[in-house]
């Protein structure tokens, strides 16, 4: 299950009883300083480690500032330590990298400046893609940017928003991506009254079945409040249990 970065720290009180209904969570790093926090947890990975407005251009910043950013990793590497998590979402801007080869070069330089750190802290770094891409009928150009860093420690997270696929062949989706995918995610959104049924989901597990797929399948309800947190886990537990 999916935890949202923006809600209250302090309502995490609620952990307790969303653990209790998956077999494990997807914490942000907010969540995980929280006094809330049960190190009996099973937390499968960490998100947002810091703002995704600021991961999102560390790559094309100066030294001084990219050497800020490996020290709060390290740090927050240390507390996945304590509590047996081994993997965190960094959102790098794929976008920015793309725009000419000298950025490129920029994002691959500096994936490989943490590969030392990943293998050494045994932390693996997922790499979201969003399904569908934001320009219809793309493929991610991550495959080529994980390849390229010459790292084993980067993987694929495949966000699936599934409401936006209704006519889709999930298989088509994901299958250039199945050995370097790590986990996939079902994003919806229960406030705007989109919720998530067999209908919707069987393709896609009909698909992950076909690639033999192994990963973490984290459901993750976009809400803006606990209380609306609650009402989505009762969904998916009744859905996941029917």
């Amino acid at each position: 299950m999916g935890i949202p970065s923006r809600l209250d720290p302090g309502g995490g009180g609620a952990l307790k009883f969303i653990s209790e209904s998956f077999d494990g969570l997807e914490l942000p790093e907010t969540l995980l300083r929280s006094p809330d926090f049960d190190k009996s947890f099973n937390v499968v990975n960490l998100t947002d480690p810091v703002p995704k407005s600021v991961a999102c251009g560390i790559p094309y910043q100066k030294k001084a500032i990219k050497e800020g950013f490996l020290n709060l990793i390290l740090d927050v590497f240390s507390k996945m330590h304590t509590t047996r998590i081994d993997s965190l979402t960094l959102n790098f801007d794929i976008d920015e990298a793309l725009s000419d080869d000298a950025n490129y070069e920029k994002l691959i330089h500096f994936l490989k400046s943490l590969a030392p750190h990943l293998y050494r802290n045994k932390i693996k770094v997922r790499l979201p893609v969003r399904i569908p891409a934001p320009t219809s009928g793309e493929l991610s150009p991550i495959p080529s940017i994980i390849r390229d860093s010459m790292c084993g420690m980067f993987r694929m997270e495949l966000n699936i928003h599934p409401h936006e696929m209704l006519d889709a062949k999930p298989i088509e989706h994901i299958r250039e991506y199945r050995f370097l995918m790590d986990s996939i995610s079902f994003v919806y959104e229960p406030e705007a009254g989109n919720f998530l049924v067999d209908k919707l989901l069987d393709p896609w597990f009909e698909a992950l079945e076909e690639i033999d797929f192994e990963g973490d399948v984290i459901f993750k309800p976009s809400v803006s409040t606990w209380e609306n947190l609650d009402d989505a886990v009762d969904g998916l537990h009744s859905l996941i249990n029917s």
